[in-house]
């Protein structure tokens, strides 16, 4: 089954126009092929050590760094593989 994926280039640019603090969602696939959903926010900075990968505006990965807002945790997002999503009440998509 094939599935409409945002462009990268858009997805990076929607998730880095953002100010930090800003909760949003995202539908991704995975990297074993499975879709997931996710709520999140951009520039949590409390429990940051400094020491992991710089995966931001600027790098050279498809990858973006957000806190989950469901598990509490720190994931990274594949801006090359994003179904949909929604900043501020409006959905994006392919």
């Amino acid at each position: 089954m094939a599935r409409n994926l945002m462009e990268q280039k858009d997805a990076e640019t929607l998730i880095d126009s953002m100010k930090n603090g800003h909760i949003f969602s995202v539908q991704f696939v995975k990297a074993d092929g499975t879709d997931r959903t996710m709520v999140c926010r951009k520039g949590v900075r409390k429990g940051v050590k400094g020491t992991g990968a710089g995966y931001g505006e600027g790098s050279i990965k498809a990858l973006r760094t957000v806190f989950d807002m469901q598990k509490a945790a720190f994931r990274t997002i594949p801006t090359n593989r994003i179904l949909r999503l929604k900043v501020k009440g409006t959905t994006h998509h392919a």
